[in-house]
């Protein structure tokens, strides 16, 4: 199943690409929003990481995990 959601993460990220370049009408478009996401994410790992070791089992829920308990609750996940 790991792999079937990776291949159509990339089917999927492909085609988007295909079509925001396609909208645009270059890549330079693309290779901007790419930037983008890429000093966000060094701007939210330089804030929020840390270099001390973090005890989970007494820490409360984060707010990270009470987005994904909030948006994971509602799908039922069936065993095959």
């Amino acid at each position: 199943m790991c792999l079937t959601a990776g291949t159509l993460a990339a089917i999927v990220g492909t085609v988007g690409a295909g079509f925001f370049v396609e909208l645009l009408g270059s890549f330079q478009g693309f290779i901007l929003l790419t930037a983008i996401l890429y000093l966000l994410s060094a701007l939210f790992y330089n804030i929020y990481a840390t270099g001390e070791r973090v005890d989970f089992d007494t820490t409360g829920p984060s707010l990270l995990f009470s987005w994904v308990m909030l948006f994971a609750l509602p799908v039922q996940f069936h065993s095959f």
